[in-house]
């Protein structure tokens, strides 16, 4: 009987074609569109996928429950300004390595941090910088979210189940003066990871899981603790700092010497997920 519920090849065909379709749509009519009305995405990366029901989708089914086996389709537009990817040949000895984060742990602190005027001007700098990130990611999204919401409205049925995720990302290669190729490309690659632990994010169900307050310090005043307990509660340090130098255990504060804030960079992805696919040819 379960077996009955699984993709048909006629369905999966179909479904391929209404994909490739729709993403062929994606990228001459919608896309342009979008970076009209927001300069800012100026690059994008677009992937399309679908889902197929297989047996291991099966095993918690309810005998009389309902089940519609059209297959899932997903979009995933991630739009954001081109960064620099680490060396393949780097990238893949990262994956290699298993014992990465004794890697980090042995750098980090490094050595003594040494307070001083110009290092709390940098951290301020930085710490500004996500402040104003974010709170300009946030405007976005929810223009972002109307903008697909009207899309929805206008009969695109892609956007009838979407959401949209802004988050900030390092993007400078660099290698710091007492860190090799190698470690550099592993600290960006797991502090990308960590850092979106702090997330704008909204649906198409108009729900915005956390305000920017929440978003930035979470249940506390300021995050000047730990590696930042010198810092003066004038410059409230924000939970994205907190997990870039703290929780991911990777950069620390000799590093943010030799960081730039124009190389923090908001990156938002919308993902789409097609429920109500057209069923006349399956």
């Amino acid at each position: 009987m379960k077996d009955s519920l699984l993709s048909t090849r006629k369905q999966i065909r179909t479904t391929k074609k209404l994909l490739k379709e729709r993403q062929k749509w994606l990228v001459s009519d919608f896309l342009p569109r979008l970076q009209q009305k927001f300069p800012e995405f100026s690059d994008y990366t677009l992937t399309a996928s679908i889902s197929p029901m297989t047996r291991e989708d099966l095993i918690d089914i309810e005998p009389d429950e309902y089940i519609d086996s059209t297959p899932l389709t997903k979009f995933e537009i991630i739009l954001a300004k081109k960064v620099e990817h680490p060396d393949k040949r780097i990238s893949r000895q990262i994956h290699r390595t298993r014992n990465y984060r004794k890697i980090l742990q042995h750098r980090h602190p490094c050595k003594p941090v040494h307070w001083n005027d110009n290092l709390l001007l940098k951290i301020e700098e930085i710490n500004n910088r996500i402040i104003q990130l974010f709170t300009k990611a946030l405007t976005t999204s929810e223009l972002l979210r109307e903008f697909l919401e009207s899309e929805y409205q206008n009969g695109r049925k892609e956007f009838a189940d979407f959401d949209i995720e802004a988050s900030v990302v390092y993007t400078n290669h660099q290698i710091f003066p007492y860190t090799d190729g190698k470690t550099s490309n592993l600290l960006r690659e797991i502090t990308n990871f960590h850092t979106f632990i702090p997330t704008i994010y909204l649906n198409s169900s108009n729900i915005l899981s956390s305000d920017l307050r929440e978003t930035l310090y979470l249940s506390m005043d300021d995050w000047n603790i730990e590696l930042f307990e010198k810092v003066p509660k004038c410059i409230p340090i924000n939970y994205y700092m907190h997990c870039l130098f703290v929780d991911g255990y990777t950069y620390n504060l000799n590093d943010l010497q030799f960081m730039n804030p124009e190389d923090f960079q908001v990156q938002t992805t919308i993902s789409t997920w097609d429920w109500m696919m057209e069923r006349e040819n399956s």
